[in-house]
């Protein structure tokens, strides 16, 4: 039997060849390795960028078959290599994180994340710590066939699917956001037949992040407002207070002012009244025809007449709120001021029929005070 590219060999240049126990043929070339059945006349190519040498092969046994090409040589157990058109069988064969292979039971961050091999596996669950993860997947009807295409893609991260070649059997994602997430890798076998494999992965919200921290958060926040609202409603009624009792002192002190206003007009003229009447009672003091008696009740007027003068004077140059009257000391001679006091009160004691008498047991009766600013 002859056979060439026509009937489907890759190329003419055989450079080694082998039969299993199945009468499959292996042949080697300088575009990798064909299978070839008879019984059926099928060709499968596996490796096509491979160069193999001339007359490098050896069968050791049926699981063991050899074939040296330009970089080294190759083995492989022609049983565990199967057929094209048996569907690839996708799967996730190792978790890491951190760079770090996860095994079963395996604490990391305080997080048990296997109770089972990855391969059965079909939901993880990470805390926020654990949120930097590598993939592993492998095709365990792989054969030799680098031109099968994977793609993997992240529902709820990746929008499109990514495209592998082979030998880029990993993936990873880093800082993923609290949340659920579909893993799914899938791959294309030159038959056209399909595999899928899916991993649900939920992301855990750190305990900052997690509902009750955000309601937290929220009152907080609503009592922080609170807080400063009332504080600024407290500070504006203490200012409206203030600035209320600032008009009302001004009120009042402009009241003040307009009583003192009045009392100092007034004093002006209570003055023309008493001045007129100071005159007319010094000349019946000085009046030598008056009787005694009767130049006695007008020295008592005059007396008076003169501290009402002082008093108008010094109500005149009163002129401040909380001022009071000015005190002009001198020696006084206090028996003498208390007689004089009662003197001015006798007449009204005789109508009254009231005796008053003074008496003192003092030895010293000088003392220094303003007479005018006493009472009498």
């Amino acid at each position: 039997m002859f056979i060439d590219e026509s009937d489907g060999l890759i190329d003419k240049s055989v450079n080694g060849l082998i039969v299993d126990k199945n009468n499959s043929v292996w042949l080697s070339t300088i575009k990798g390795i064909t299978k070839y059945q008879p019984e059926i006349g099928s060709f499968e190519y596996f490796l096509p960028k491979l160069i193999f040498n001339p007359s490098s092969f050896y069968k050791k046994n049926d699981t063991a078959f050899f074939f040296g090409h330009f970089k080294g040589f190759l083995e492989f157990d022609p049983t565990r290599i199967s057929s094209l058109d048996t569907a690839p069988s996708i799967q996730i064969t190792a978790l890491r994180i951190s760079n770090e292979k996860i095994d079963i039971g395996q604490k990391v961050n305080g997080d048990l994340i296997l109770k089972n091999k990855i391969e059965n596996t079909d939901v993880i669950v990470l805390n926020h710590n654990n949120n930097i993860f590598t993939l592993e997947y492998a095709d365990l009807n792989g054969n030799f066939d680098e031109n099968r295409q994977y793609a993997y893609k992240l529902d709820g991260f990746d929008t499109d699917w990514t495209y592998s070649r082979k030998n880029e059997h990993t993936v990873t994602y880093t800082n993923l956001d609290p949340g659920t997430y579909t893993f799914q890798i899938k791959t294309i076998n030159q038959k056209g037949a399909k595999g899928l494999k899916e991993l649900q992965i939920e992301v855990l919200s750190p305990t900052w992040k997690s509902v009750w921290a955000i309601l937290l958060y929220i009152l907080l926040l609503n009592g922080v407002i609170y807080l400063f609202l009332r504080f600024r409603i407290e500070n504006a009624k203490k200012e409206n207070q203030l600035v209320l009792e600032k008009q009302e002192k001004e009120k009042i002190k402009l009241l003040n002012n307009q009583k003192l206003q009045f009392f100092t007009n007034i004093s002006h003229e209570f003055r023309t009244p008493v001045t007129l009447i100071t005159g007319p009672i010094k000349d019946i003091i000085n009046d030598a025809s008056i009787s005694m008696p009767l130049r006695k009740k007008a020295q008592i007027i005059e007396k008076n007449s003169n501290k009402l003068n002082y008093l108008i004077d010094e109500l005149i140059t009163f002129r401040e709120i909380g001022r009071g009257l000015k005190l002009n000391l001198e020696p006084l001679n206090l028996l003498q001021f208390v007689e004089e006091t009662v003197e001015n009160f006798l007449l009204f004691a005789e109508k009254k029929e009231v005796l008053i008498s003074c008496h003192s047991l003092l030895s010293e009766n000088l003392i220094l005070a303003d007479p005018f600013n006493s009472i009498r």
